[in-house]
């Protein structure tokens, strides 16, 4: 099934609750909608030669069930439309390769009638519920050369990498979407923002990947960007070379609230990048940030530009570092074990951007034990 943390902890002490008023809400983070429940007979497979997208929708029409695709790769000339409660698998990480060979124009803040960026996607789901995608690879065209990175190039964090400025397109995205699941899955050298999530609910994305994207410069590119969604579970990650893993961006219609991002591998940083709406969790994880990259473990964005976080996003139980190549001259953030740290939500650098705020919970964690 879709991973979903549970149920709220019992038997904290009265002061816990005032510390973590979010703790319940962060309980509910993730997929609550089980694959197996919907038409667990209905199923095609399909192989490269195959078209996916018709089988998807057949699958769709019979109200559900399972997509299986074999070892291989599949190429992806226009935007292959997830469906509600379709299970599309492959057989690896690896194994079964859904090759992007789509081209797209940045579309700066554009939105559609519905509110909903416009992005070039490769893999989309818009305004749907129970869509699974697991074991396999997302790769945008393999015949690029591989995307500029900080590692061997001074100049990575660019738009427009070798003067192609039609890499605009994102490798997975849910807009307006409810109840979704990612699990097993690599995202690699995307063409903009590998994972894009916005004004949606209870997804989770577990035991994923993500390496690399070639437009990674301002003006909003190569992030994994949750944006303008709540509830949304975020395990098992191991992200690089990417501009941000970023939290961001709240309306009153969707706002970017109780997200919980747990035992993850970063090697960016974790962004609350443009007034998110507070309440956000980033526990158990290890986030160690190069000293090519252009920011610290956590980072927010600029007066001027940008809304300043939310309030009561936290940190805890996280080895946050900057790493040097002497590890002497390594700096840790949020470092004790026994202390819960809040990010500031305001822009006035004279606080701590990672200030100490409240004592460990009694129970160890901010979710249920074994979350994640």
């Amino acid at each position: 099934m879709g991973r979903t943390l549970g149920g709220a902890p019992a038997g904290e002490a009265d002061e816990e609750a005032v510390w973590f008023p979010a703790r319940a809400e962060w309980a509910r983070a993730g997929c609550r909608d089980g694959r197996e429940e919907r038409n667990p007979g209905s199923e095609e497979i399909v192989s490269p030669a195959g078209d996916l997208q018709a089988a998807m929708d057949r699958v769709a029409a019979r109200g559900g069930g399972r997509v299986r695709l074999g070892p291989g790769d599949y190429e992806l000339r226009a935007p292959l439309l997830l469906r509600s409660h379709v299970v599309l698998q492959g057989a690896g990480p690896g194994r079964t390769r859904l090759l992007l060979l789509l081209r797209g124009a940045f579309p700066g803040k554009a939105l559609d009638a519905r509110g909903f960026s416009t992005w070039t996607t490769g893999l989309l789901a818009v305004g749907e519920r129970g869509a699974f995608v697991e074991d396999l690879s997302i790769v945008f065209d393999p015949s690029l050369p591989p995307p500029p990175t900080l590692r061997t190039e001074r100049e990575a964090f660019v738009n427009d990498p070798g003067g192609r400025t039609d890499l605009y397109v994102v490798g997975l995205r849910f807009s307006g979407c409810e109840d979704c699941c990612v699990r097993r899955v690599q995202i690699l050298n995307a063409g903009s923002h590998p994972l894009m999530i916005e004004a949606s609910r209870h997804l989770t994305v577990e035991t994923v990947t993500i390496d690399g994207s070639h437009n990674k410069g301002g003006l909003g590119n190569g992030y994994v960007n949750l944006t303008r969604s709540t509830h949304v579970l975020l395990t098992g990650l191991h992200v690089r070379d990417v501009r941000h893993l970023s939290i961001q961006n709240s309306d009153a219609r969707y706002p970017c609230r109780y997200n919980v991002l747990v035992r993850s591998q970063l090697e960016v940083d974790v962004n609350f990048h443009n007034g998110d709406a507070g309440h956000n969790l980033v526990q158990d994880c290890r986030i160690a940030v190069p000293t090519w990259h252009w920011w610290g473990p956590f980072a927010v964005g600029v007066p001027g530009q940008h809304q300043p976080p939310g309030p009561g996003n936290l940190v805890y139980r996280c080895d946050a570092t900057r790493v040097y190549p002497d590890p002497k001259r390594n700096r840790r953030e949020a470092i004790l074990p026994d202390r819960v740290y809040r990010i500031r939500d305001h822009f006035d650098t004279s606080v701590p951007l990672v200030g100490d705020f409240a004592p460990a919970p009694k129970a160890g964690t901010l979710v249920p034990v074994g979350a994640g």
